[in-house]
C-alpha cells in the first residue's frame, strides 16, 4: 500500500479501506514486527560460540556482536529513557550494571519480569544469551571483571534501595535502637557483655518482626527470579522448595546478623555520641526538676489521675462522687464546706494559670486585658479572670487544668458535680462552667466521655439525625481504610518530600532576597560589606532554609521535643500524634487505627519535625529560646504552639482550610456521607483536596499578585507609622509593616518556585507529547503520577497551556478537576450519569432493561463503598502476585452477570469486593484491551505497594499515538449497550485497530496534520473498523446464545438496551398487543429493536 502520494483526509480514508487485508486475528503491523538482530553476517545464537571461554569485560567489549546484542536489548528494555554510553566499554558497563541491580534488587527484578512478559521470542533468546554470559563473567573484584569502583557502586546502590533494606530501616530500626542503647551504656563505662545485653533488651520483638519480613522478601526475590527464567523460557516451572529455603535463609541470616551488629557496635563505641541540643535541654530540666506534674503523653485523655478508675465508663452515682471528693478533700462529706473550699481553691489556681497563659500572648491588647491592676485585690482579680473565662483560649484552659493534676474530663466532672449537688451555689463557677461546656461542644470525644458518666442529655433530634450520625461514622471508618495500603504511605512520603523541597527552595529564595536587601544597605553611603559577613550570611540562609528538613530527618529528637512541648495540652498533642488526614481527631475503631499504623507513623515523622522547627523559628522571631523554655519547663505561648500545629497539619495536607470557600466545601462534602457527585463518594478526601488546592495556588504565578498586595500593605503601614506621634500606635503600625513585609517576601518566593516548577512541567510536556498528561517516562514505561502530589497538578496545567486549542471546554474542566483534586469529574460524565439514572427510574415500570441498569448502578455504588473496608486485602493480593503470576492479571470488574435488578445488583456488588481479594479475583474475567491482544498484567504490583509508583506496560506505536492525542483506548470502541457486548468488541478489536490505525499513522500526510485533524482521521477510520469488529462480536455472541439455548445474544440485548426509551415503549406496546408479552419476557430483543425503529420512523 503506497500512502506517500496521499494529499487529503478523504483520499487517505478511501485508499486505506480499499487496500486493507481481510482477516481477523492475523493482522500485525509490519513496523512493529521484531526481526532477528544481526551485525554483519552474525546471528545472536553464534555469540556464545564465538566468544569462547573468555568472558572478561575486555573481551566482551571487543566483540562487536555481543556489544550490539547488549545494546539492542538495553534499548528495548529502557526505551527513550536510556542514556547510551559512547564507547563499547560503556555499553558493557551498562549491561553489567543492569544485571547487578537485577540480581540484588527485588524491584529491578520484578520490572525485568514485567518486560519479559510482553516481549517477543527473539528478545527472549537474546536475554538467554546475555544472562548466561553474565553468570560466567568474572566478579568485579577479580581480574577481567571490569571497574571496581563501578561494581562497588552498583552493589551498594542496588542493596541500599532494595525493599528488604528500606523496610528493615523503617520497621523500627533495630540497629538504630541497638546503637542508641549501646552508646548510653558505653557512656557509663559498661562492659561489652552488658552493652550487648542491654542493647538487645526491648528490641527482640522488633528483631522478630524484622526477621519475618526479611524472610518473606527473600522468598519473593527467589520467586521472581524463577518467574523471570520461566518468562525467558529458561525454566519449566517454579521450585517451591528453593523459594521456601531462600526465605528461611534470608530471615535466619538477618536474625544472626542483628546480635553480631550489636556486638560490633558495642566493641567500637568508646564514648557517647555528642548530642548537644538534647543534652542541653536534659541538663536544664534536671536543674529545674521539681515536683512531678501529670502528663497526658502516652495515655488517653480519659486516664484518671484522681484514682477513679472505671469512672469514664460508668453512669453517675454516689460512689463516683465520693471518689472525686476523697481525692480533693479526704475525709469530708460530699457537700460540706471543706469540699467547697477545696474545689474553689482548685478553680482559683487554675484561673491564675490561665491568666499566666494569656499574659504570654504575643498580642499586647490581650496582655493588657488580663493584667492585674495596681490597686486590684487578689480575690477581685481572680474573680475577674474566672468571669473572663469565655475570652480565654481553650488550649490555655486545658493546660491550666492539667497543671492542677486533672484531665479536662475530670475538671469538668467536678464542675458538673458541684453544680448538680450544690444547687448552683458557687456563682463564681458559672462563667468557667460555660467555657467548659463550649469546649465540650467543640470536642465530640470529650462529650462522649461525659455522656457516659452523667447520661446523655435529652435528644430530640429524631431518627433521621441518628441515622445520619451512624452514616458519618461509617463513612469516616471506611475512608480511613481507603488509605491503609503500604502504597498510600509510600505516596505520602513522596508528597512530604515534595512539600519539604518546595518549602526549602522558597526559604532559600526568601533568605536570599533579605540578604540582597541587607547587602544593598551595607554598600550604601556609610555602610560596609565584608567577605566574612557575606559568607556567614550565606551560611545562615542555608541553615534557616534547611532547618525543617533537619528536624524531620532527626525524627527521634523532634518527637521527644514535641511531646515535651505539648505534655499539658492533650488536644494539641492528639492532633499532632494521633489524628488521621481526613478524619482528624474523630473517634475511629482500634482496628482502623491499627490498619493505618504505617500512615500515622509517617505523618508523625513529618508533623513532629515541622512542628518543632516552626516553634523554634517563631519563638526566635520574638526573641525567645525554645531550648530554654523546654529545659526550664516554661509554658510556650499558646499562639506559637497552635500556629506550629497548623504548620504541621499543612505539611500532611490535613489542615482545616483557611479559605471560607474551601472550608465550606469540606463541610458540605463531609455532611453527605457516601453521596455521589458532591459527597464523600466522589470526594472521599475533601480535606486533602482543599489543602492541595491552597498549596497549588501558593506555589503558582497567582501568588505574585498576593505578594504585590502584601507589599502595598507593607508600604502603607510604614507610611502610617511615620505619621504617628503616639508611641503605642507607632509600634502597632511597625508590627503590621513587618508582618506584611514577611508575607510579601514569602509569597514572592513561593510564586517564583511554583512558576519554575510549572515551566519545568511545560518543558517536559513539550519533550514528551507521546505521554498522557499525568504520566512520566521511567525505564521505558509510562508511570501514572496522579496519586503523587504535587506533580500531577503542574503537569495538568502545563498540558492545558500547551494544548488549549486542541481541547474541548469539558475536557479542560475535567483535566483541571482530576489534576487538582484527583476526582475524575466532568460535566458530560455528570450529566450522562444523572440522565441515565433518572431515565432508568422513569422507565422502571414494566421495563426489565431499566431495572437491570438500576441494579448495576446501585451494585457498583454499594460495592465500591463496601469495598473500602477490604482495601488492606489488596496488599495481600499484590504480595500473592509475586508467587502466582495469575494474580497480576488485570481483571474486568464492570461486567455484571444475570437477569433483572436483583441478579445485576448482586453481581456488580460482588465484583467490587472480589477485585481486592486474592484468589477470589480470579473469578472475574480477564481484561480485554482494544489495542493489545492477550493478557494485560499489572506491572510489579508488590513493587507498587512498596514505592507508591504505578507503571504501565510499554506501548505499541498505535497506543503511543493515541496517548499523544489524548484518546483513551476504550473510546475507540463505542458501547453496544451492555458490558458483556463491550467485552466481546474489545476482545476482537486489537488486530483491526493495529492494522488500520497503524497504516494510517505511518503516512507522511498524517504526520503533518495538526492534532485536531489527526483526531478526526482516527475517528473516521474507526467507523470502518467498528463495523468489522462488531461483525465478529455478533458472531461469537450468537454462538454463545446457541450453546446456552437462548433466543437472544448479549449483543441483541445490548442493542435493545441502547434503543431510546420511547422506541422501547412503542415496541413493548406492540408486543403486548400482538403477542401478549413484552419484548423482555419473550427475549425477542432483536425483533424489538427492528419494530421499535420502524414504529419511530412511521410517525
Amino acid at each position: 500500500m503506497d500512502f506517500n502520494s496521499i494529499k487529503s483526509i478523504d483520499e487517505l480514508h478511501e485508499k486505506s479501506i480499499s487496500e486493507m487485508p481481510v482477516g481477523s486475528n492475523s493482522f500485525t503491523l509490519s513496523e512493529e514486527k521484531e526481526t532477528p538482530f544481526t551485525l554483519g553476517e552474525m546471528n545472536p545464537s553464534n555469540v556464545e560460540r564465538d566468544l569462547g571461554e573468555d568472558y572478561s569485560v575486555k573481551n566482551l567489549a571487543s566483540h562487536k556482536g555481543f556489544v550490539g546484542l547488549a545494546d539492542r536489548y538495553l534499548d528495548q528494555r529502557y526505551g527513550s529513557s536510556r542514556e547510551r554510553g559512547e564507547t563499547n566499554e560503556d555499553v558493557i558497563e551498562e549491561y553489567l550494571t543492569h544485571y547487578r541491580y537485577m540480581s540484588n534488587n527485588t524491584i529491578d527484578l520484578m520490572q525485568e519480569v514485567d518486560f519479559l512478559r510482553q516481549t517477543d521470542s527473539q528478545t527472549k533468546d537474546n536475554f538467554q544469551i546475555l544472562h548466561n554470559i553474565y553468570e560466567d563473567t568474572p566478579n568485579f573484584m577479580s581480574e577481567g571483571g571490569g571497574g571496581v569502583i563501578s561494581g562497588i557502586g552498583d552493589v551498594l546502590g542496588s542493596v541500599l534501595t532494595d525493599p528488604a533494606t528500606v523496610v528493615g530501616l523503617g520497621f523500627g530500626g533495630p540497629i538504630g535502637s541497638i546503637l542508641a542503647q549501646a552508646t548510653k551504656q558505653a557512656g557509663k563505662g559498661a562492659t561489652t557483655r552488658m552493652i550487648l545485653k542491654t542493647a538487645l533488651k526491648g528490641n527482640l520483638t522488633k528483631i522478630g518482626g524484622m526477621t519475618s519480613i526479611e524472610g518473606l522478601l527473600g522468598s519473593m526475590h527467589e520467586s521472581q527470579r524463577q518467574e523471570m527464567l520461566i518468562e525467558a523460557e529458561m525454566l519449566g516451572k517454579k521450585d517451591v522448595g528453593d523459594i521456601v529455603t531462600s526465605g528461611v535463609l534470608t530471615g535466619g541470616l538477618s536474625l544472626v546478623g542483628y546480635p553480631l551488629a550489636a556486638r560490633g557496635l558495642a566493641n567500637t563505641i568508646g564514648k557517647r555520641i555528642p548530642h548537644s541540643r538534647m543534652d542541653r535541654i536534659a541538663a536544664m530540666r534536671k536543674a529545674e526538676a521539681g515536683p512531678n506534674r501529670p502528663s497526658p503523653v502516652g495515655r488517653e485523655e480519659t486516664l484518671d489521675l484522681l484514682g477513679t478508675s472505671g469512672l469514664t465508663s460508668a453512669k453517675f452515682d454516689v460512689q463516683a462522687a465520693e471518689l472525686i471528693r476523697n481525692r480533693i478533700a479526704p475525709g469530708s462529706d460530699l457537700l460540706d464546706s471543706k469540699t467547697t473550699v477545696e474545689i474553689t481553691k482548685l478553680t482559683n489556681r487554675a484561673a491564675l494559670e490561665m491568666q499566666k497563659g494569656m499574659m504570654q500572648s504575643l498580642d499586647p491588647k490581650v496582655r493588657k486585658a488580663f493584667a492585674q491592676g495596681k490597686d486590684e485585690q487578689n480575690s477581685d482579680f481572680i474573680f475577674r479572670i474566672i468571669n473572663q473565662a469565655d475570652e480565654i483560649d481553650s488550649e490555655v484552659v486545658e493546660r491550666a487544668v492539667f497543671k492542677q493534676g486533672l484531665t479536662l474530663t475530670e475538671f469538668t466532672q467536678l464542675h458538673r458535680l458541684t453544680a448538680r449537688e450544690a444547687g448552683q451555689t458557687l456563682a463564681s463557677f458559672r462563667k468557667m462552667g460555660n467555657k467548659l461546656e463550649s469546649m465540650v461542644n467543640e470536642n465530640p470525644d470529650l462529650q462522649k466521655q461525659l455522656d457516659e458518666i452523667y447520661g446523655k442529655k435529652s435528644d430530640s433530634r429524631g431518627a433521621m439525625t441518628t441515622i445520619h450520625d451512624i452514616l458519618q461514622r461509617a463513612d469516616r471508618e471506611t475512608r480511613a481504610m481507603m488509605v491503609s495500603q503500604i502504597a498510600t504511605t509510600a505516596r505520602n512520603v513522596l508528597s512530604g518530600a515534595a512539600y519539604l523541597s518546595f518549602g526549602t527552595a522558597a526559604k532559600l529564595l526568601e533568605g536570599t532576597l533579605y540578604g540582597v536587601g541587607k547587602s544593598l544597605q551595607a554598600v550604601a553611603p556609610g555602610g560596609r560589606m565584608s567577605v566574612q559577613g557575606t559568607t556567614e550570611g550565606i551560611g545562615t540562609i542555608v541553615k534557616d532554609a534547611t532547618s525543617t528538613v533537619f528536624n524531620v530527618l532527626n525524627t527521634k529528637d523532634s518527637q521527644v521535643l514535641a511531646n515535651l512541648m505539648l505534655e499539658s495540652t492533650p488536644k494539641l498533642h492528639g492532633t499532632l500524634f494521633r489524628s488521621l488526614q481526613e478524619t482528624g481527631n474523630e473517634t475511629l475503631s482500634k482496628t482502623t487505627r491499627w490498619m493505618n499504623g504505617l500512615n500515622m507513623a509517617q505523618d508523625v515523622v513529618l508533623r513532629s519535625g515541622v512542628f518543632t522547627d516552626s516553634v523554634n523559628v517563631r519563638m526566635a522571631k520574638v526573641g525567645l529560646d525554645m531550648e530554654e523554655y523546654i529545659g526550664k519547663n516554661k509554658d510556650i505561648p499558646m499562639e506559637i504552639l497552635k500556629a506550629a500545629i497548623d504548620d504541621s497539619l499543612e505539611a500532611t495536607f490535613a489542615r482545616t482550610p483557611k479559605s471560607l470557600v474551601l472550608r465550606k466545601f469540606v463541610e458540605l462534602v463531609e455532611r453527605l456521607p457516601f453521596a455521589p457527585i458532591i459527597g464523600t463518594f466522589t470526594f472521599p478526601f475533601a480535606r486533602f483536596t482543599a489543602d492541595a488546592l491552597a498549596f497549588q495556588v501558593s506555589y503558582s504565578p497567582a501568588n505574585f499578585f498576593s505578594s504585590a498586595g502584601a507589599g502595598y500593605r507593607w508600604g502603607k503601614a510604614n507610611w502610617n507609622a511615620k505619621k504617628m506621634t503616639d508611641p503605642e500606635a507607632k509600634k502597632e503600625w511597625l508590627r503590621a509593616a513587618q508582618a506584611n513585609k514577611e508575607d510579601a517576601f514569602i509569597r514572592l518566593s513561593q510564586g517564583a518556585v511554583g512558576s519554575a516548577v510549572l515551566y519545568g512541567a511545560m518543558k517536559y510536556r513539550e519533550d514528551h507529547p507521546e505521554l498522557k498528561w499525568y504520566e512520566v517516562m521511567h525505564e521505558g514505561k509510562p508511570v501514572d503520577i496522579r496519586a503523587i502530589f504535587p506533580a500531577s497538578p503542574y503537569l495538568a496545567v502545563a498540558d492545558i497551556i500547551q494544548n488549549l486549542n486542541n481541547k474541548a471546554p469539558d475536557e479542560v474542566f475535567g483535566q483541571i478537576m482530576e489534576g487538582m483534586t484527583g476526582s475524575q469529574l466532568r460535566g458530560a460524565n455528570i450529566a450522562g450519569s444523572v440522565g441515565d439514572f433518572f431515565e432508568a427510574v422513569r422507565d422502571l415500570d414494566g421495563d426489565d432493561v431499566s431495572a437491570e441498569k438500576l441494579g448495576e448502578m446501585f451494585g457498583n455504588w454499594t460495592g465500591s463503598i463496601t469495598g473500602r473496608i477490604l482495601t488492606p486485602a489488596a496488599v495481600v493480593r499484590d504480595a500473592v502476585a509475586v508467587f502466582d503470576s495469575s494474580e497480576a492479571i488485570v481483571r474486568s470488574t464492570r461486567i455484571a452477570e444475570g437477569e433483572g435488578f436483583g441478579e445485576k445488583f448482586g453481581s456488580a456488588f460482588s465484583n467490587n469486593l472480589k477485585a481486592k481479594m486474592p484468589v477470589l479475583q480470579k473469578d472475574l474475567p480477564e481484561y480485554q484491551s482494544p489495542t493489545k491482544k492477550g493478557k494485560v498484567y499489572r506491572q510489579s504490583p508488590f513493587a507498587t505497594q512498596l514505592t507508591g509508583i504505578k507503571s504501565s506496560e510499554q506501548r505499541s506505536k498505535v497506543e503511543t499515538e493515541l496517548a499523544s492525542l489524548g484518546i483513551e483506548p476504550f473510546q475507540l470502541i463505542a458501547g453496544v449497550g451492555n458490558r458483556q457486548g463491550d467485552y466481546l468488541m474489545d476482545k476482537h478489536a486489537p488486530p483491526y485497530v493495529n492494522a488500520i490505525l497503524g497504516a494510517v499513522i505511518s503516512t507522511p500526510f498524517y504526520r503533518g496534520l495538526p492534532i485536531y485533524q489527526k483526531r478526526k482521521v482516527i475517528k473516521k477510520r474507526m467507523t470502518v473498523a467498528r463495523k468489522m469488529i462488531k461483525g465478529l462480536a455478533d458472531g461469537e455472541a450468537s454462538m454463545d446464545a446457541l450453546r446456552n439455548n437462548k433466543t437472544y445474544s448479549v449483543m441483541d440485548k445490548g442493542a435493545w438496551s441502547k434503543l431510546p426509551a420511547t422506541q422501547r415503549q412503542m415496541a413493548n406496546e406492540y408486543f403486548e398487543k400482538y403477542y401478549g408479552s413484552s419484548v423482555s419476557e419473550l427475549g425477542a430483543f432483536k425483533a424489538g429493536v427492528q419494530i421499535g425503529r420502524a414504529l419511530e420512523n412511521a410517525l
